[in-house]
């Protein structure tokens, strides 16, 4: 189960490192200093996600790892070589790269972008067609009704799934993601949010996400690292950021985001899980928690018992429900369904309360915290 909010995060051991950064510092003419000594690896198969504010050096460490800036001083490292000793064109074609804007090729039809690494690298015809039907289909766009047209026949978000098939086209191991849904509206962008983590699941790619928004961090990434001017401020999993912030600035940024904060103070009974199998009494080993527990609570309770869920109870020791590392957080992203959760939350609401309180009421101030859309992190300038 996917440590915090999907099923396939924490199925990832911490193997083979396929992107390596050590002491690398970047400075421009004029001695602007981009990027001052930044350190972290990346696992095979995981996806971490660059985050922070406008400036602080994310898309410039994204152009450094495919050499399109060259580096000022340190090393990087793919696969287990230095890119300095790598032909740049070579290296390029190992890695898949999404950006924003998506970049298709107006002049050429969905097909011919998606095969255009395919060609340079010699396919066959029959090879390239067959790659790029796989693609299609994998992405959600049917071959038949896709393949044959033009980027502008295209709304952002199918041309951004033919983004991600063209960046996957030769099987890269590793893939460069520069804000890839952050032109779309919020609905699209978070269908295909998690579009990309059913892709991810099956081609098991090592992917670097830039972002300027946290909530998205929280959902796609294996691990955060979170950039200040430059440098490393924080990063580690998920929860580690959320739960243990290492400085007043960390604190600060996942602060910010007020609707984000408020989310983390529902109960926890607002993120059951729809379906679970344990519904039995609440006796040995599991981890039980009341139901008026909040949502950041539980997931604190969680990482610290290194539990993949917990049993909710009422004030008689009942168990009314379950969630998970999963279900807590896309809850905390605003992304939990209402569906099954808000029945079961009523249905416990409505129950008696031994103690007199409703845990799945409104907060004192009369505002609906789980009803609140954050508002929009800072834009990265970069």
């Amino acid at each position: 189960m996917h440590l915090l909010n999907r099923h396939r995060r924490r199925c990832i051991p911490w193997g083979r490192l396929v992107i390596e950064l050590s002491d690398v510092r970047k400075t421009f003419a004029g001695g602007v200093e981009a990027l001052r000594g930044v350190t972290f690896q990346v696992a095979e198969g995981e996806i971490c996600v660059l985050i922070g504010p406008s400036g602080c050096g994310k898309t410039t460490l994204l152009r450094l790892i495919n050499k399109l800036l060259p580096l000022t001083s340190g090393s990087i490292r793919v696969a287990g070589r230095d890119i300095a000793t790598e032909d740049a064109v070579h290296l390029r074609r190992r890695m898949g790269y999404v950006i924003q804007q998506v970049g298709l090729f107006p002049n050429m039809t969905v097909g011919e972008n998606i095969a255009v690494v395919p060609t340079l690298l010699n396919w066959s015809r029959q090879r390239i067609r067959r790659r790029v039907g796989e693609l299609l289909d994998l992405v959600g766009l049917p071959p038949s009704s896709y393949r044959e047209r033009y980027p502008r026949e295209l709304s952002g978000g199918e041309a951004q799934r033919v983004g991600v098939a063209r960046a996957l086209a030769a099987d890269p191991p590793v893939m460069l993601m520069d804000e890839p849904f952050g032109a779309l509206d919020p609905i699209t962008r978070e269908r295909l949010q998690t579009e990309f983590l059913g892709i991810q699941s099956q081609v098991r790619k090592t992917v670097l996400v830039v972002s300027h928004d946290m909530d998205e961090a929280l959902r796609l990434g294996d691990r955060i690292v979170l950039l200040r001017e430059g440098r490393v401020e924080q990063q580690g999993t998920p929860e580690a950021i959320l739960l243990r912030p290492a400085t007043p600035f960390v604190e600060q940024f996942i602060g910010s985001d007020r609707g984000f904060q408020q989310r983390a103070r529902l109960p926890a009974i607002q993120a059951l899980e729809t379906e679970w199998e344990d519904s039995g009494p609440s006796t040995g080993d599991a981890l039980t928690l009341p139901a008026e527990t909040t949502v950041r609570a539980a997931l604190a309770a969680l990482v610290e018992r290194s539990a993949s869920h917990a049993r909710l109870t009422d004030g008689q020791g009942r168990i009314v429900g379950r969630v998970s590392f999963r279900s807590l957080t896309r809850t905390l992203t605003g992304a939990h369904t209402e569906a099954g959760s808000t029945e079961q939350s009523a249905e416990y609401q409505g129950g008696t309360d031994p103690g007199g309180t409703d845990p799945g009421g409104t907060d004192p101030g009369g505002t609906d915290p789980g009803g609140a859309e954050p508002p929009a992190t800072p834009r990265s300038g970069e």
